[in-house]
């Protein structure tokens, strides 16, 4: 289902730090929960999520800078700029302290703007975000050696492939993606892999001048540290998981209040991937921590 083809949900747009940001909403006087996408995705990548929550929260999906219908990059991009970007848009929006929920790189940034803008964000919940105990040495953006092999002659390919996915029909996309997708992707429900398509198609590659198209894993201790609101960590599959049980448990003893959930049989594509009694489990683990700090939300 396509977000216009649901009918209760509104689309808008507002200009929050010097850009031009699209969002869906499903609306309704209910707790607020910002639901922020990963890299090269865009919001309708949580429309599943959305359905399934909707019936108890007032959901806001919004495309990050340079994704989906959001401006560009032209003004700058980096993870501080998306984080500002984020405080401004709850801030323009008057979104009076949301639930965040961000998944891969949009969970580093809901858990940046909750250590920088600590009034702003009830609580949060972070899927699977790309953490390690110290930093990764990022993948060249141009003008340096190459991380592997091959590696200009793929990233090439792959922006061809970005270009390629604007003119094509849904099953064009798919039959011409098998290379880059995800493993697994081929099996994920319909919508997603649709949905996951054509986010990249919107995609601004204009963003490759400011980052690499593989994100470097990025130190969280200082970040943990400094939220003072609760956390709630999604991993998966150790094997296929950007947070190791390691980590995790090293993240559990340093936040002031947090829970961890853990989903053996998910990869990092977890609330993409997951259906059936599983995609259930998941919006309970979600539903149930946040309904246990929302009581009283309407008298802040």
């Amino acid at each position: 289902m396509r977000p216009h083809e649901q009918e209760d949900w509104n689309e808008g747009k507002v200009f929050a730090n010097g850009i031009c940001q699209h969002y869906y909403r499903t609306g309704k006087d209910k707790p607020l929960l910002l639901l922020l996408h990963g890299f090269t995705e865009n919001s309708m990548c949580w429309s599943r999520v959305a359905r399934g929550l909707e019936q108890d929260f007032d959901v806001i999906m919004v495309d990050a800078r340079g994704h989906g219908r959001s401006s560009g990059p032209e003004t700058g991009y980096s993870q501080e700029i998306l984080n500002q970007d984020v405080a401004a848009l709850i801030q323009e929006l008057e979104l009076h302290q949301p639930f965040v929920f961000g998944y891969s790189n949009g969970a580093l940034t809901a858990a940046q703007v909750a250590a920088t803008f600590p009034g702003l964000v009830r609580a949060v919940i972070l899927e699977d975000p790309p953490w390690s105990e110290s930093s990764s040495r990022p993948f060249p953006t141009t003008g340096e050696h190459e991380p592997w092999p091959g590696y200009t002659a793929w990233l090439n390919s792959w922006v061809d492939w970005h270009k390629a996915l604007r003119t094509q029909t849904p099953e064009e996309r798919v039959a011409s993606s098998q290379r880059f997708l995800p493993p697994g992707a081929l099996d994920w429900p319909k919508e997603e892999l649709l949905s996951h398509l054509e986010a990249q198609a919107q995609f601004n590659l204009a963003v490759l001048s400011f980052v690499p198209p593989v994100p470097a894993s990025t130190p969280w201790r200082a970040t943990v540290e400094r939220i003072e609101c609760p956390i709630l960590l999604l991993t998966s599959d150790p094997e296929r998981s950007s947070v190791s049980p390691q980590e995790a448990q090293k993240m559990a003893a340093t936040w002031r209040k947090g829970q961890l959930a853990y989903f053996p049989h998910a990869s990092h594509f977890l609330h993409h991937e997951t259906r059936g009694e599983q995609f259930e489990h998941f919006l309970t683990v979600v539903r149930t921590f946040l309904q246990s700090y929302y009581s009283g939300w309407q008298k802040d």
